[in-house]
């Protein structure tokens, strides 16, 4: 009969330190390639949305944009998220932008950029009755798109 030799604690140690580190490198590879794969597929997706919506933008245009674009110069498009409000108004109610953007895009070299307007701007609106000083989410609630996108215009921008 043959006697089993026990392992001493050294020899233990020495066996369960070269073991881990590699069980914990196997562990992480597939985690970080996953997180790296998810972070290129929310890039690509976002970049394939945006490259969309700037290409439907520059199909369905109206002929004074499509004058611009042929010539190469930028067209830009004001984008506003409106307050319809869900606490029971009804149709007739018109409510301030929450968001107000400008999407300038160059056809040319086929970039996009958005700048946002900060609501809380103080603009001239210019209105029927007059002009009065407010802040640039009012010109919707106080003439619609039209109104907005004219105070938009409006505005002087110094960089």
């Amino acid at each position: 009969m043959t006697e089993k030799k026990t392992p001493s604690q050294k020899e233990v140690r020495r066996i369960m330190r070269s073991e881990t580190p590699r069980a914990k490198k196997l562990i992480w590879r597939p985690i970080i390639a996953g997180l790296l794969l998810l972070i290129l597929l929310i890039c690509g997706v976002s970049y394939a949305y945006l490259r969309s919506a700037t290409n439907e933008i520059l199909v369905n245009h109206s002929a004074k944009d499509k004058a611009k674009i042929q010539k190469g110069r930028p067209i830009s498009v004001l984008i506003m998220g409106t307050d319809v409000g869900a606490l029971g108004r009804n149709d007739a109610y018109v409510g301030n932008t929450d968001t107000m953007e400008l999407l300038t895009i160059n056809p040319t070299d086929g970039s996009s950029v958005i700048t946002a307007i900060p609501r809380d701007t103080l603009v001239k609106i210019t209105t029927k009755k007059g002009s009065i000083y407010e802040k640039i989410n009012a010109a919707y609630a106080l003439g619609g798109p039209k109104l907005a996108k004219k105070t938009v215009n409006e505005l002087k921008v110094e960089s």
